[in-house]
This record gives C-alpha cells, sequence and structure tokens, in this order.
C-alpha cells in the first residue's frame, strides 16, 4: 500500500490516492481518490472505508505492507488505531524500515507508471480523475501483457480473490478484540512522568504516582488482563492501570489512537 498526493487537476483543483498492488503479480488490485491535495489531510476513517471496499472486491489479505506515515505510522511508538483495526480480524500489518521505500517497491514502481498513464493534469475535475484511474488500473491488471505475452490477470488465475471473503457484518462477527490488544502489548514504549506523577498514551494520562515524578518509565498493554502495566527502568512493575476505553467498537471506529 502506498500513497501519491499533490495531484494538481485541470481545474485547479488537488488530490491524492491511495494504492493497493499485489506484491507477487505487481497488479494494481484497488486506487482510492481523494479530494485533499495533501495525503496527511485524509481522515483515517476514510483510509478504512476504502480499505473496506477493496476488501469487499477482491477479500481480505493476510497482510498489508506499508510505510511508516499517516496513518501508519506508530504515533508515540505505539501501533496505529489502523492496525488495531486490522489486527482484530487476522490481518497482519508490516512496517517497512524508515526511509527504506525500497522495501515496498511493487506498489512503488506503479505510482510513477500510473501517473503517466491517467496525467493527473489533464483531467478536468475530481470525478474524471477517479475515471481515469480506474480504467488504467484495469489494463495495468487485465490487459497489459507484462508476463509472457498475458496480462497479470491471465498469468495468474488466482488474483481474482484471496479466497477469505469479506463483508461489514463478516467483521463484526469476528472482530476480536483480544487480537487487537496482542498486536499492543508487543510494545513497550518509554515516558517520561510529568511532575503530576503522569505519563501519555494515546493521548490520554495514566497516573503513575509523584513519587515518579521527572523521572522515566516503560509502559505496555497485558493482553490477557486489558491493563496498562507501568514499570521502571529494570523491568520492575510498578503500577497497573485499567484500560477501559479499550473496547471493541472504540477501536473498530478508530476512537482510542486518534488516528
Amino acid at each position: 500500500m502506498d500513497a501519491v498526493e499533490c495531484l494538481r487537476l485541470k481545474d485547479g483543483s488537488g488530490a491524492c490516492w491511495l494504492r493497493l498492488s499485489d506484491e507477487f503479480t505487481g497488479a494494481i488490485l484497488a486506487t482510492e481518490v481523494f479530494a485533499e491535495y495533501r495525503w496527511a489531510k485524509v481522515p483515517a476513517r476514510a483510509t478504512q472505508q476504502a480499505l473496506r471496499r477493496a476488501f469487499r472486491r477482491w477479500g481480505c489479505p493476510p497482510a498489508l505492507r506499508v510505510d511508516n506515515g499517516n496513518p501508519w505510522g506508530s504515533p508515540g511508538g505505539q501501533p496505529s488505531g489502523l492496525a488495531l483495526w486490522l489486527a482484530g480480524f487476522g490481518v497482519r500489518v508490516h512496517w517497512n524500515d524508515p526511509y527504506c521505500p525500497q522495501q515496498n517497491g511493487v506498489v512503488e514502481s506503479t505510482q510513477g507508471v500510473s501517473q503517466r498513464w491517467v496525467n493527473p493534469a489533464g483531467c478536468q475535475d475530481i470525478e474524471a480523475l477517479r475515471r481515469t484511474v480506474e480504467r488504467e488500473d484495469a489494463v495495468q491488471r487485465e490487459e497489459y501483457p507484462a508476463i509472457d505475452g498475458k496480462s497479470r490477470r491471465q498469468a495468474y488465475p488466482d488474483l481474482c480473490h484471496t479466497g477469505r471473503g469479506y463483508t461489514e457484518g463478516w467483521e463484526e462477527a469476528i472482530w476480536d478484540l483480544k487480537e487487537s490488544l496482542e498486536l499492543l502489548s508487543r510494545y513497550r514504549v518509554r515516558r517520561k512522568v510529568s511532575k503530576r506523577g503522569q505519563i501519555s498514551a494515546y493521548h490520554r494520562l495514566i497516573q503513575v504516582g509523584q513519587e515518579y515524578g521527572g523521572g522515566w518509565v516503560d509502559v505496555q498493554m497485558d493482553a490477557q488482563t486489558g491493563e496498562w502495566v507501568i514499570l521502571d527502568l529494570q523491568g520492575r512493575e510498578i503500577r497497573r492501570r485499567p484500560t477501559l476505553e479499550f473496547t471493541a467498537a472504540a477501536v473498530r471506529n478508530l476512537e482510542v489512537t486518534g488516528t
């Protein structure tokens, strides 16, 4: 998965798009066009809905490869809201190493080609851009002789579907908060304790104790109990604090992390 921003259209408006490609075949599966000029301005929920549409069409993937930018990067060293949501129904997120776009080379390589084929500056408005992108994506996937004279779709019939169907009803039925918390539990992050004895995680204050004010602690999720565990720098437990905000509904609606 990869995004392109700062696309200027013929009518003077701006746009960006989000691209999903199959890493093995290089086929473009979906390109969602947004009216925002800068990718960072696209709300995380809009990205979430774009993913749901792609999953309905192509099936639910076992994993997604992403970079460290918005909205995938880990805020404060912890997994993003979208990563926690995906974990709940078994989609792993694989982050590339920072400043290593070559690790996502398959989707990256489609971006420049698509911009030449689509020519956003020649599209009258965003609807024209969407139509053109959809047409050119289909050509790249269904028609262009990329593999021994065959299109990617012809050469790889299994490209039609992952084999794991997706609907929002299915997501709701099988989504598991424990899987989301299990992902979060793999992250131990360091925080400085304020003079009031508090630290922050996902924009929420956690009380550690004024006796630790000015010092440093580590914080980690206990996936079994759903508690924040506060540790000193030697790894000894200091406090446990409940995380009542981590409900299935809040995580699925991206309300916990703000991203």
